[in-house]
């Protein structure tokens, strides 16, 4: 229906929940945008956003984000991290038993079967075959640590469904590599370490169109894409055209410079505008979830909060979607500059009022 509906140039407006529980992210699909990740900013929107000056107010604003992605604050978003927490750098090399002589390479893999597949062009057939030859790589390169890092969502959605097999990314390893060697080593979606901690001992990240691109270069991690689709190609991620392209990276990955600190500002713009603005934040509703971990149709439900037209109104956000959607010729949704800080704490209460 929906590629009907573009082909025949017709807009179709894309609406799905980001990893906050109180929002909506909204896309306008057409000819352009079709493939693309629902979280991607049109080239001409980030363009124009991407040499504002950096300021104080943005950060706090990101390190909130940050905050909240990580530690527990929405549901969505605490799925993907039960049980984990920080640990401080040098913990973090006993516990995984780093040399740190060496430069540390994070892989940050796909649920290998997830709908993100969709979204982009691919340099490999699938996440199978970009899984199996990025472990090979990192087998291959012993001058780096590794630490591939299965997608954490792999261990709620295996009990949603009534999963119970051994994972799909062992079998492959088993299958295509064997054993692993002693500068390899995986981490399990059960892991207790919060991705904030494997961003501070990370020298690289690797990635065909994860979340982690857009967060990993604001902590000065250099990161890898294999395919297009969320933020590649907009001058702080490492890009290839090809698989044998990326994998001769990986070969010397060691060399890859650092990313640089006008690299690291434009990441910064990218991940605030990604979280902060681009989430259309609602008060007229109420996003309740089911947390039994059970699918069904009615697992994530929106409830009316407000008791009046009037209050509606009054919250505007029903106001601000509508002149979005008014509007043809902006495909990305994004919330006015301006916030609201409780100056008393000095904690952010919404980067996206």
């Amino acid at each position: 229906m929906t590629d009907l509906a573009v082909l025949g140039n017709t807009d179709v407006i894309q609406i799905l929940q980001p990893n906050r529980d109180d929002a909506f992210v909204m896309r306008r699909l057409n000819k352009q945008t079709r493939r693309q990740h629902p979280s991607t900013l049109s080239r001409e929107t980030f363009m124009k956003l991407r040499e504002q000056e950096w300021t104080q107010r943005d950060q706090a604003e990101l390190d909130e984000v940050f905050v909240a992605r990580y530690q527990g604050k929405w549901f969505l978003q605490s799925r993907n991290q039960p049980g984990t927490r920080e640990f401080e750098r040098d913990e973090m090399i006993a516990k995984l038993k780093l040399d740190p002589d060496r430069k540390t390479v994070v892989v940050f893999s796909h649920v290998l079967w997830d709908a993100n597949l969709f979204f982009g062009e691919d340099i490999f057939q699938d996440y199978g075959e970009w899984f199996v030859e990025t472990v090979k790589a990192a087998a291959a390169n012993p001058e780096v640590n590794w630490i591939i890092k299965m997608h954490p969502a792999n261990k709620w959605k295996r009990l949603r469904a009534g999963v119970t097999a051994e994972y799909s990314e062992m079998m492959l390893i088993r299958e295509s590599i064997g054993k692993l060697p002693e500068h390899v080593q995986m981490m399990l979606p059960d892991t207790e370490v919060s991705t904030l901690s494997l961003f501070d001992v990370a020298d690289y990240a690797v990635t065909v169109r994860g979340t982690v691109s857009s967060e990993a270069p604001c902590f000065g991690v250099t990161t890898l894409t294999a395919g297009t689709g969320r933020c590649d190609r907009y001058g702080f991620t490492v890009d290839s055209e090809s698989a044998e392209e990326y994998l001769a990276k990986l070969a010397d990955i060691q060399n890859i410079p650092p990313i640089t600190d006008q690299q690291i500002r434009w990441a910064k713009r990218h991940a605030h505008t990604v979280f902060c603005r681009k989430p259309w934040v609602f008060k007229s509703w109420k996003a309740e979830f089911d947390r039994s971990g059970k699918k069904h149709m009615l697992e994530s439900n929106l409830h009316l909060e407000a008791q009046s037209w009037d209050e509606i109104e009054q919250n505007g956000d029903l106001a601000r979607w509508v002149r979005w959607a008014e509007s043809p010729d902006q495909v990305d949704y994004l919330a006015p500059e301006r916030r609201i800080f409780n100056r008393v704490k000095t904690d952010l209460i919404s980067c996206c009022e």
